[in-house]
């Protein structure tokens, strides 16, 4: 006898897909709201790190940094290094491109 598929898997996979077309801060935000409803802390952290990288592109330093704290914090509770280490990265080089960019060379 088969098992139906887990629901939280299957909305995971929905939402990987989605995220693959996410392009602004917001819609990818949305998307890791809803992975960490379903338990998929790694997808909640990528989704929080696109987040990141398209509000940084729209010039929201204030947003782009949250949402790389979020997907540190989900990478934490996820248990995984490497999305915590990437997470902190990506601070990094928000702090440095706000130095950039305050100097006019965005």
């Amino acid at each position: 006898m088969t098992r139906p598929p887990d629901p939280d898997a299957v909305a995971a996979a929905q939402l990987r897909t989605e995220l693959r077309s996410a392009n602004t801060g917001a819609a990818a935000r949305s998307i890791a709201e809803r992975a960490l409803a379903v338990k998929d802390g790694l997808l909640a952290a990528a989704a929080y790190e696109a987040a990141g990288l398209a509000e940084r592109a729209a010039h929201h330093p204030i947003a782009a940094e949250q949402d790389f704290l979020a997907a540190g914090a989900a990478g934490d509770r996820a248990g995984d290094d490497a999305t915590r280490g990437r997470a902190l990265v990506r601070l990094i080089e928000l702090s440095r491109w706000r130095g950039d960019s305050r100097r006019g060379a965005a």
